[in-house]
């Protein structure tokens, strides 16, 4: 089974905070980066984030991250295969044991008409010899589709939150 697109949005920077009009991309990787990698700092269903392996191949940057979350039964562990190429995207890959499917989630940093926005794709290994799926499934997948988009938008405000350290910083020193 491959990889199927089964949800994407984006999300302009400057929709998040207007004041992020003049930052470079190089500043906005930079806090990409630290926000998505540390998302269990401001995401409650995140409970613990411990690398397990980095390296770098060529000019990319391979990080496996063991991600510990909230749930019913006392969380659930999965692992996070990130693979980073540098100021232009994060490709996140879920195993399908983690996941019940692999899934895939690719964030790309796209200059936008004011500043920066971040694309997010999400895809999964989905079985084509199922059939139709039933309401309830597709209605599942519409909260999901939300639930999705709201971490993404708090992605967002980590992001501009970081920016906004990172620059008040430069201009103390």
């Amino acid at each position: 089974m491959a990889l199927k697109e089964v949800f994407q949005h984006s999300i302009a920077l400057s929709d998040i905070d207007p004041e992020l009009t003049g930052v470079t991309r190089k500043q906005v990787w930079d806090a990409l980066k630290t926000a998505y990698l540390n998302r269990h700092e401001y995401l409650d269903f995140f409970l613990d984030s411990k690398p397990l392996k980095s390296e770098t191949v060529g000019e990319k940057e391979k990080i496996d991250l063991e991600i510990k979350l909230s749930g019913q039964n006392g969380g659930q562990t999965i692992v996070e295969h990130h693979e980073l190429d540098p100021e232009k995207s994060i490709t996140t890959t879920i195993d399908a044991t983690a996941a019940g499917a692999e899934s895939q989630l690719r964030i790309v940093l796209e200059e936008a008409s004011e500043g920066y926005a971040l694309s997010f794709t999400y895809s999964q290994n989905l079985d084509e010899t199922q059939p139709e799926p039933s309401p309830e499934e597709k209605e599942y997948r519409q909260f999901l589709y939300r639930a999705w988009a709201w971490k993404d938008g708090e992605v967002c405000k980590a992001i501009a939150a970081q920016l906004d350290k990172d620059t008040s910083v430069a201009s103390v020193q």
